[in-house]
């Protein structure tokens, strides 16, 4: 006899969930990102990551990061944006006059960026989701 059985024989009144009423119920479950996860107001996204640049703070190629477009940028923020065009995810470092985009992988080194780059943030990543 399952523990399942042995509780529905033991107390026939009460309610008790199969696994599928459970994932039915959890379903139907509504919840917004921005209360449940973040609590914080602004606009969120999800990015995928490719490549290994930020490898040595646990995101790695092909994980999603959450990201907050209005959350303050403060030195050494994780951050996504473009560079000339091309999309990163870097840890922002502000040195003196600089803006300086840090890999987390000693195989890079530091970009400093310059006034003729074309350079934008799009958010600060809050939280790293990674498919088991």
């Amino acid at each position: 006899m399952t523990l399942y059985s042995r509780l529905q024989k033991r107390n026939n009144s009460s309610k008790i969930l199969n696994n599928t009423d459970f994932l039915k119920s959890l379903s139907r479950t509504k919840f917004d990102l921005n209360e449940e996860i973040l609590d914080e107001k602004g606009y969120v996204f999800l990015v995928e990551v490719s490549g290994d640049s930020m490898i040595n703070i646990g995101i790695n190629s092909g994980d999603k990061v959450l990201v907050n477009s209005n959350y303050p940028i403060s030195n050494e923020s994780i951050v996504v944006g473009a560079l000339n065009g091309k999309p990163f995810v870097k840890r922002i470092i502000f040195r003196d006059d600089k803006t300086i985009l840090h890999s987390e992988n000693d195989d890079y080194e530091d970009i400093r960026i310059t006034d003729l780059d074309e350079f934008s943030i799009w958010g600060v990543v809050r939280n790293v989701i990674r498919d088991c």
